[in-house]
């Protein structure tokens, strides 16, 4: 019962962690998180006197 047990929980930690990335790259294509991020970024660059030229 044991070893059947510990011959599973590979497959299980791989699943739960597959599960994971899917749900962490739906996230990131969110189009309202990725239009917020994106009005971070140019609101970052015009702050930036580097990229602005001084």
């Amino acid at each position: 019962m044991v070893a059947d047990l510990e011959a599973l929980i590979p497959p299980v930690v791989m699943a739960i962690l597959f599960i994971a990335l899917i749900v962490t790259i739906l996230r990131a294509q969110n189009p309202r998180r990725r239009a917020a991020a994106k009005a971070r970024e140019e609101a970052a660059e015009k702050a930036d006197p580097r990229i602005n030229g001084g």
